[in-house]
């Protein structure tokens, strides 16, 4: 069976797509990288199909002639995810392998972390997962774990859920885990975490926020009590914020058990 060009269409957006081999084969999803197209696996899924799967190699957002937003947030991993995803339903794949090549790759490593129940196979070509890809630029001789603002390393935060940014200053004061609150994040919390959950959180990075934030003016006597009520609130509650975060390495505390005492500490500010 010849390759043949098709087009699909979600929503407003229209994507081009190479599909190869018979339509009762296994699916196959081929993801190209940056800056390239489908193109790019023209000697791959031949092989691919004549081995009995059926592959597609779509030109994703941003190639496709018909699927180029013009604002750059409609570029977000999500969108890529849900486009992957879309043209799945599309062809009626409930689960299908996926492969990708360079930034495909790394969109295929989101695509198996966010719908794992779709992936039979994950192959990244020349794409790590991104967990060990962030370890070892954060242990390279040009990488510095503190840096936030590595493009490499960012890149690879997001394509994680989330991360966890641990702070060699409060370290120092003797908080541990020295997690910087405010600089980490989940992606997914919103998703898994309940109402009452993200609203104690959101008050909890506020506070420690305004606190970091106006430290050194404090230390320096230099802040005026009443000249901010959210950051006179985060002084007062400070002694118990940082107590709340330390967590010896034996001590257990279930969810609930956190969030009733998260509670406790910043109920009044909801």
């Amino acid at each position: 069976m010849a390759p043949s060009a098709q087009q699909i269409s979600l929503g407003s957006l229209t994507f081009d797509l190479t599909v190869d081999g018979p339509e009762d084969g296994d699916p196959v999803v081929l993801l190209h990288g940056f800056p390239q197209s489908a193109d790019c696996w023209r000697r791959v899924a031949p092989a691919v199909a004549e081995a009995g799967y059926r592959v597609v190699a779509p030109d994703l957002r941003g190639y496709s002639p018909g699927a180029r937003p013009a604002d750059p947030a409609e570029y977000a991993m999500t969108k890529l995810v849900g486009d992957v995803t879309g043209l799945a339903d599309a062809l009626g794949w409930s689960r299908f392998h996926v492969v990708g090549h360079d930034w495909g790759g790394a969109l295929a490593w989101h695509v198996a972390g966010r719908h794992p129940e779709r992936v039979r196979t994950l192959t990244s070509v020349s794409t790590p997962h991104p967990a060990a890809f962030l370890a070892a630029k954060q242990g390279g001789p040009s990488a510095d774990g503190d840096d936030q603002n590595d493009p490499v390393v960012d890149t690879a935060r997001s394509i994680l859920d989330g991360h966890i940014v641990l702070s060699r200053d409060l370290a120092q004061r003797g908080q541990y885990p020295a997690i910087d609150v405010g600089a980490s994040l989940s992606r997914v919390m919103s998703d898994v975490a309940s109402p009452q959950q993200n609203l104690l959180a959101r008050s909890l990075r506020a506070l420690v926020s305004a606190y970091e934030s106006n430290r050194d003016l404090l230390l320096m006597g230099a802040y005026r009590p009443g000249a901010d009520p959210l950051v006179d609130r985060g002084i007062a509650l400070h002694p118990r914020i940082a107590e709340f975060l330390k967590q010896d390495v034996a001590e257990r505390v279930s969810l609930d058990e956190a969030t009733a005492q998260l509670q406790q500490l910043i109920g009044n500010d909801q």
